[in-house]
């Protein structure tokens, strides 16, 4: 019998492994040695763009393509001959929206934006369960649409590009096909097909967030963190105007580590005094340059582009709340919009914050109400513009509504609209504003079924009964953000002999967490400002007093409120409130 144990043909365990080890390494370093005479060096050249003068480095692919970051910018025989020229992403024009529609639709190649439904097929349809998950979280949130290719002419085509990251040729429409390449590094885990859609968002005409024109406002950059051969991909900003505010949330921003020398050393950061708060739903990365998905901002600036041919729905209650032109703030307006008041029919109902032609203290105040019917499939709606007059502060008597003009209000977007106006009222008043929402977005979207959302549901107009009718409040709940929003449309203590010099209108703020109903607030007057204007060195908002919002039920409320300044000076009391209209869903 044999002893294992002791077996003279066995080699020591140390031994063992060190032959292992050594096979090992003799394995890799081949497997190596094999990769590298299979992969030819990169290279790379340099051009200047035609459009703007930037020089551009770009790798030159093995079949000729050249490469700028994850755009194909076309051949490097193309540029050699013809010179380089970017393409140009989607922009915003700073005219009314009619021009707005030209102008994008010839910005690139002389061709329209692509036409909905997007056909798209697939060179492997090993992509097809990854692709089909992006595409349709894609038309889930916005007005896009997908269809599978049959013989239509422009179309997108996905492909596999093994060992490399996804790239897109060329930037929107450029006719025929349109190929994406998906890397095979692409997560394929659900929840992670924003890498697919960032490419999608390429073909559709858009570019990277930090390449927009106001990128210097929002992030510092660091050179000498940027590979040299990735620096103007970077460096380059478009001239072109973007749809909304700068998004850290985008999937078409860059992580602070791409292209980076090395992850120590960051490509970019935050400029002080920014915020930069990342909160994609569903998704795990709360950093910028999350490959999730598309941002909700994402969302709203394809359906600003995408959604002149579909007509954006605005019967839903979802594009209540604050909304604003940047260019005027101080001013605003509080909207609510009432849907299916009858089949397909909503009512849009409206309170118009602004100031009298002359600009002075709070006696120069104006505030208008809006009011007309909105219709599924129909992007415009026609108001009224109503003045009251006569009413005193939280009192009697009731007043009554003159028609004093008439608007268009339109939605492109959950976060974007316009309205044109025309008084009627002998002061020669017209023109057109842009419209910003103030708050988040909670509950619109392009497409139903709508989510709702049982503490945004509180938002919309309150209004303190028969005897002080004709003055009232409109409230905003933003849970995303904790914040509370009051606007309050009302008159002077003894206002009623003053005319249009009698009205007032107040603002409080408040923090907010879900779930809350009794809602501590600050009331603010603003004063100084003037008709649809800029602010002037003498506009301001002024903290005039405390208050406290309490919501009883979806439709009856109390305002207590303790005026220590202002024009109101003295006042307080409580006000009960009872909805206008219905509760809408969810409430």
């Amino acid at each position: 019998m044999l002893d294992n144990g002791a077996s003279p043909f066995r080699e020591p365990s140390g031994a063992i492994i060190f032959r292992c080890l050594a096979a090992a390494i003799v394995w890799v370093v081949a497997v190596a040695l094999a990769t590298a005479q299979a992969m030819p060096p990169r290279v790379f050249a340099t051009a200047v763009d035609l459009n703007s003068g930037q020089v551009i480095e770009y790798e030159i692919r093995p079949d000729g393509y050249a490469i700028w970051g994850d755009v194909v910018i076309g051949t490097a025989a193309d540029i050699a001959n013809n010179g380089l020229r970017l393409p140009e992403p989607l922009s915003r024009s700073a005219t009314a929206q009619d021009a707005d529609k030209k102008h994008i639709q010839q910005n690139y190649f002389g061709r329209p934006l692509w036409r909905l439904p997007i056909p798209y097929q697939f060179a492997d349809p090993v992509l097809a369960p990854l692709v089909e998950l992006a595409i349709a979280d894609l038309a889930q949130k916005t007005v896009l649409s997908f269809v599978p290719r049959t013989t239509e002419t422009d179309f997108i085509e996905f492909a596999q590009i093994p060992g490399s990251t996804s790239v897109s040729h060329g930037i929107g429409n450029g006719g025929g096909k349109h190929l994406i390449e998906i890397g095979d590094l692409v997560n394929a885990a659900p929840g992670r097909y924003g890498a697919v859609q960032h490419e999608i968002l390429h073909a559709l005409g858009f570019a990277h967030e930090q390449q927009r024109k106001d990128r210097d406002d929002y992030i510092d950059l660091h050179p000498e963190c940027i590979e040299s051969s990735a620096l103007s991909q970077y460096t380059t900003k478009y001239n072109t105007v973007p749809f909304g505010a700068y998004d850290f949330e985008s999937v078409m921003h860059y992580r602070s580590t791409e292209f980076s020398t090395s992850n120590q050393c960051l490509t970019f950061t935050v400029k002080a005094g920014r915020s930069a708060t990342v909160n994609v739903p569903n998704c795990a990365t709360h950093s910028i340059g999350q490959g999730c998905g598309i941002s909700p901002g994402d969302a709203d600036a394809v359906n600003y582009f995408y959604s002149r041919q579909t007509g954006f729905d605005p019967n839903q209650h979802g594009l209540t709340g604050s909304w604003y032109e940047p260019a005027t703030s101080g001013q605003g307006f509080a909207l609510e919009i009432f849907p299916n008041v009858s089949p397909g029919t909503g009512l849009a109902f409206g309170s118009w914050f602004t100031f009298d032609a002359i600009a002075g203290g709070a006696e120069r105040q104006r505030w208008y109400t809006l009011q007309g019917p909105v219709a599924t499939g129909q992007s415009n709606a026609v108001l009224s513009i109503y003045r009251n007059t006569g009413g005193n502060f939280n009192a009697p008597p009731a007043t009554g509504a003159q028609v004093v003009g008439t608007a268009t209000l339109s939605f492109n977007a959950c976060s974007s609209g316009q309205l044109t106006y025309t008084f009627t009222d002998g002061s020669g008043r017209a023109g057109t504003i842009s419209l910003t929402r103030l708050l988040p977005n909670v509950t619109c979207s392009a497409k139903a079924p709508r989510a709702t959302n049982a503490d945004f549901a509180l938002s919309g107009s309150w209004y303190a009964g028969i005897a002080t009718s004709g003055q009232g409040f409109m409230a905003e709940v933003a849970p995303s953000i904790g914040a509370f929003l009051l606007s309050w449309f009302t008159y002077a203590p003894n206002g009623a002999a003053f005319g249009p010099a009698g009205q007032r209108w107040y603002t409080a703020q408040g923090a907010f967490t879900p779930g809350l109903r009794t809602i501590p607030v600050m009331i603010y007057e603003t004063t100084g400002g003037t008709f649809d204007a800029p602010p002037s060195a003498g506009q301001g908002n002024l903290a005039v007093g405390t208050g406290t919002m309490r919501f009883l039920s979806c439709s009856a409320a109390t305002f207590s409120y303790n005026f220590t300044g202002g024009s109101s000076i003295g006042r307080s009391g409580t006000v009960t409130l009872g909805r206008v209209g219905p509760a809408p869903p969810g409430c």
